[in-house]
């Protein structure tokens, strides 16, 4: 969309019809001031907009030309321009935003330059955020980390502070899911400042995702700290929210080998949840197969793996939570404890297409690193070669890195049953990808 001053729209007309600078004055105005104007030396006040308006449409009429031009065209400046067709690019977002194709790819690279060329701040924000989330949902987020600091970036420069709340903590989150740990404490601290503007939620939520980061940096006392946190701030949680903090707590516990102060908060979690509730059910029971794995207490693992089975059984929509990576991979390594390698198989390769779905990083290494161990027990070469190919397409997809652990264990495999060919095809497509 083309954005012209006032001066130019008039230049432009006049020029297309051939129309002199002097015929357009109708005798009230100066020829000298319709080119101070076209020059974009002055701007357009309503009277002269109208009188120029007046007699560039007389003269097409005189000339048998279907053309008119209304005043409020010519007195629309660029500013004014602009925010039109942002509030019409941002209603196209909001219209299509769930409508993922080629040509909204294709829409948004137009906007992106609109708002390069011409876009002020305030549209701005609005644009690359809303294309920020639409790229979330998509789980693209490599390009909706992009946007969202576009957004910020224009957020700071006219200094809306709720704008600065709101996309930092979006940054936060997606930051989590890019394994970016101490970017995401980096903007919660950041929207923490303004502490006056945050709603008691909003706030809430920061200090969840700061346990989350601490919990992946491998920070867990600070994790914990931050758990006992939340609880002194927020005294009326409700059984949910509670529920949440320590579930996150049983698994920070669990990692200090404080394992008998897990267990025993883990059953009283247990016994707060609900039958029906499955999802929580199954939860708590693989923290606590988690922990008895720990402990190598292999009667009380055959017990809890009987039971989640169970539970699994009954919930249908399991492969659907965003927790089934994970409440896989802990049963996978029950499995492997118990010498059951088949089943582990089955749920490492379970785990694989779990996280492929849903773009899971996070689960995918611990996963692949103790399926490889598996396969390299079993030393069959069809199934690490199939094991390779999967690792590949993972790395195609950015799910994992191209220096991932497992592709020095694989070269070092191939290496060590002289397959130079295997080692070869791994290293171009590292260095193509």
């Amino acid at each position: 969309m083309e954005i012209l001053s006032q001066g130019e729209k008039i230049k432009r007309i006049r020029k297309s019809f051939k129309i002199r600078q002097q015929d357009i004055t109708g005798g009230e105005i100066t020829r000298e001031l319709i080119s101070i104007i076209e020059n974009n030396k002055t701007n357009l006040t309503p009277n002269v907009a109208q009188i120029i308006a007046d007699n560039i449409n007389r003269i097409c009429k005189e000339r048998g030309i279907e053309f008119s031009v209304e005043a409020s065209y010519l007195l629309e400046d660029v500013s004014q321009q602009s925010n039109k067709i942002a509030d019409e690019y941002i209603e196209f977002l909001s219209t299509n935003e769930n409508e993922f194709s080629q040509s909204l790819i294709e829409e948004i690279d137009h906007i992106e330059f609109f708002c390069m060329k011409y876009g002020e701040a305030e549209k701005n924000l609005a644009l690359y955020e809303k294309i920020g989330d639409i790229y979330n949902k998509q789980r693209s987020y490599d390009k909706s980390y992009t946007y969202y600091i576009k957004a910020l970036e224009n957020a700071a420069s006219i200094d809306e502070t709720i704008a600065l709340i709101k996309v930092s903590e979006k940054i936060g989150v997606l930051c989590l899911k890019l394994m970016k740990y101490e970017e995401t404490l980096h903007f919660n601290s950041f929207a923490l400042r303004y502490e006056e503007h945050l709603s008691k939620d909003l706030k809430r939520k920061l200090l969840l995702n700061n346990i989350l980061a601490y919990v992946h940096l491998k920070e867990y006392h600070k994790a914990i700290e931050e758990t006992e946190n939340i609880i002194n701030i927020f005294s009326k949680q409700s059984v949910e929210e509670l529920f949440e903090v320590n579930m996150l707590r049983v698994h920070c516990l669990r990692q200090i080998k404080e394992f008998n102060s897990a267990i025993k908060l883990s059953k009283t979690l247990l016994e707060q949840v609900k039958d029906s509730d499955l999802e929580k059910k199954i939860t708590t029971l693989t923290n606590m197969l988690d922990i008895y794995s720990a402990l190598k207490d292999y009667k009380n693992i055959k017990v809890y793996l009987k039971k989640i089975t169970g539970e699994i059984n009954k919930y249908e929509d399991l492969d659907n939570n965003p927790n089934s990576p994970r409440i896989y991979t802990q049963i996978g390594a029950a499995l492997v404890l118990l010498q059951d390698i088949d089943k582990a198989k089955e749920c490492y390769d379970k785990v694989i297409s779990l996280c492929k779905k849903q773009r899971d990083s996070h689960v995918l290494d611990k996963a692949l690193d103790e399926y490889f161990n598996l396969l390299l027990i079993e030393n069959n070469s069809e199934n690490i070669d199939d094991f390779k190919n999967n690792v590949l397409e993972l790395i195609s997809h950015g799910l994992i890195a191209k220096n991932n652990i497992n592709i020095a264990k694989l070269i070092k495999y191939y290496n060590s049953v002289e397959d130079r060919e295997s080692i070869d095809n791994l290293l171009t497509f590292i260095l193509e990808s």
